[in-house]
């Protein structure tokens, strides 16, 4: 297994609309080069990318559901072009190997017209938890970096010189070895308190036994790594602390009989968030024995199965879940065209991950 090194990339506000050709526009110089610097390390990296959008300043008050498809947009088409980037120079997109780069995205409420951030530290809310905060909340987090990437240009500087300016008031100051990266063309249209409610995100995972037949299942994770792998990419998007990780964290392993019996449940800290994940061994994991569940996240491809949950809820006499459709990310570019393939043949897919695994590790073994 490689070190891994967690990597911090600033990125100018997105492009209005985020299609897929602004989107590239926009971005594909800047993830060229951070992918370029990379992939050449020694270690793994885990990259954080904090995108600032001034369209979301202000409604963050709003029930989620009106914010949630121009969000999915964008937050699809940037992991999709990443995905494209690390293909095209050959870096990889999981942990296992020296130079791969794991990328999460978080979400800044950012208000470009805002000149002063003095006092920042009075006003923080104590109960913000991410994917989308301010940039106040995220500079205060003590967090360690191998590399810092920012993006020439006015508003790019500027959003470095702020974050850094404000991460550096408290102590130690911030680490990491400063990288600027050339930007791309955009084209921004500028655009209220989050809720403090306690939410619960309940993450289905597979039982071991029902991949025994997966393809190059010798390389699938066991459920406790993929249940630690899925709180560790939600943790670093959520959780904005200023003490440690482990700190910030309150853990319960639950293993009992019956169906939904083996889980884990993590909790932020200031008890606004909990990730539970669930050991499934059918379709449809709790969706069915557990009523309290309001929503639900399907793909184009698994829309089938939010039909058939929803199905099963009414008759049971219960409420159907809202459900919330993310588009299925795809490695092909498409020239002209929306980025999309309805027939999932280009998928970004786990599958094609395995079996770029096992032919290395065929070749390696020649």
């Amino acid at each position: 297994m490689s070190i891994t090194l967690p990597s911090l990339a600033i990125l100018p506000p997105p492009p209005s609309p985020a299609t897929h050709t602004s989107l590239s526009a926009a971005y594909r110089p800047t993830i060229s080069s951070i992918v370029s610097a990379l992939k050449g390390l020694e270690a793994s990296t885990e990259l954080l990318i904090v995108l600032p959008c001034p369209s979301l300043h202000g409604r963050l008050h709003l029930p989620r559901c009106e914010i949630y498809a121009e969000v999915q947009k964008l937050l699809g088409g940037l992991y999709s072009l990443i995905c494209i980037v690390c293909a095209k120079l050959g870096a990889d997109v999981d942990l296992d190997t020296p130079g791969a780069i794991d990328s999460r995205i978080i979400l800044l409420d950012y208000d470009p017209s805002q000149t002063s951030m003095t006092d920042v530290e009075s006003t923080l809310d104590p109960f913000v938890s991410g994917p989308v905060i301010d940039l106040p909340t995220f500079s205060l987090t003590r967090r360690r970096w191998n590399l810092i990437f920012s993006v020439d240009g006015e508003e790019g500087q500027r959003l470095l010189s702020a974050y850094m300016n404000l991460a550096n008031r408290i102590s130690p100051p911030v680490e990491g070895r400063l990288r600027t990266v050339s930007g791309g063309v955009s084209l921004v249209h500028k655009g209220l308190q989050p809720s403090h409610q306690p939410q619960t995100l309940i993450v289905g995972l597979t039982g071991d036994e029902l991949l025994k037949n997966k393809k190059y299942a010798e390389f699938v994770g066991s459920w406790d790594q993929r249940q630690q792998d899925v709180v560790n990419f939600f943790v670093s998007i959520l959780s904005f602390t200023r003490a440690g990780k482990e700190e910030a964290l309150k853990t319960l392993r639950y293993n009992e009989p019956g169906p939904n019996g083996k889980a884990v449940h993590t909790t932020l800290k200031n008890g606004l968030i909990t990730i539970e994940c669930v050991e499934i061994q059918d379709p449809y994991g709790p969706t069915i024995t557990d009523e309290s569940i309001t929503a639900i996240v399907v793909s184009g491809e698994t829309r089938a199965g939010g039909q058939a949950v929803n199905e099963r809820r009414v008759e049971k006499g219960w409420h159907a879940l809202e459900v919330f459709e993310v588009d299925v990310l795809d490695a092909a570019e498409h020239e002209g065209g929306s980025g999309k393939n309805d027939d999932f043949a280009s998928k970004i897919s786990s599958s094609a991950i395995r079996k770029r695994k096992a032919e290395i590790a065929r070749t390696s073994s020649l």
